[in-house]
């Protein structure tokens, strides 16, 4: 990776919602330890779903839930700030989210808003083609049997489309993978987060200058406004996005803001 020079944009995935069990956490340390001992500078990500102490030192790329509470745990922004102060990246993880029966898609489109409004470097899906049952017959995913730990299980069904944003051709005839309009709000919400990644540059470019931002600055803050930790689950995204038009009105605000900087002398 270092020959290629992708080592810095690359993360070591070793553990997915370890929660607090003490061997796990014991075995997790150990596994961490043997990966720094190659090279101290490895990202070591993991999901855990809530900010963990006992973590530090450990992980360098935490997965924490963005609406501000995961598996009982409270994940308030303060604690998305402790992360980063102390040296660590957030990722957002969205585990039981994705949902097709979520009104306007929003839960797709606005993620990027939540990893620009609260400095997260990225998001995850946990998978995009996990289908249970053929996706052009039935809605939804069958019962399974999953296990939290050594000696439990218990059965498990999880929401309309979760974990599949991409299907299979054939089926249908199609060679090849077929998208859905939830991969297409997932990318509009990339180029969103994108326009404002821009203005904030431009920003503080121009203030840097002496050139008055104040009106850039009411239409980038008005776009941080757009969505707060804690928040609705997955299916419930219109209590934050009650209109879908209004993602693109205050895109075309930031567009406008943006042209207006780049003259602004």
């Amino acid at each position: 990776m270092k020959e290629k020079g992708w080592a810095d944009r690359v993360v070591i995935y070793i553990s997915d919602e370890p929660h607090d069990d003490p061997d796990m956490v014991a075995q997790m340390k150990a596994v961490c330890d043997m990966i720094h001992e190659v090279d101290p500078a490895i990202r070591i990500y993991v999901s855990t779903w809530w900010y963990r102490p006992e973590f530090e030192g450990y992980v360098n790329v935490w997965g924490v839930s963005h609406r501000g509470g995961g598996w009982g745990h409270p994940v308030p922004a303060e604690h998305l700030a402790t992360i980063r102060r102390n040296g660590g990246d957030v990722y957002f993880t969205t585990d039981g989210m994705q949902c097709t029966d979520t009104p306007y898609l929003g839960f797709e489109r606005t993620l990027p808003w939540f990893c620009f409004t609260y400095e997260a470097s990225e998001y995850e899906f946990w998978a995009s083609n996990w289908h249970t049952l053929n996706p052009y017959v039935y809605g939804w995913h069958r019962f399974h049997r999953q296990s939290p730990s050594a000696g439990v299980w218990y059965w498990m069904r999880y929401p309309n489309g979760d974990g599949n944003m991409i299907y299979p051709g054939p089926p249908i005839g199609v060679d090849g993978l077929v998208s859905s309009v939830r991969v297409k709000q997932a990318r509009e919400g990339v180029e969103d987060h994108a326009f404002l990644t821009i203005l904030q540059r431009l920003i503080d470019e121009k203030r840097a200058e002496g050139v008055d931002t104040s009106g850039a600055e009411a239409v980038l803050e008005r776009a941080r406004t757009l969505v707060n930790i804690p928040c609705a689950d997955g299916r419930f995204t219109t209590d934050y996005t009650p209109e879908p038009s209004l993602l693109m009105e205050i895109r075309h605000d930031v567009a406008v803001a943006i042209e207006s900087l780049r003259g602004a002398r």
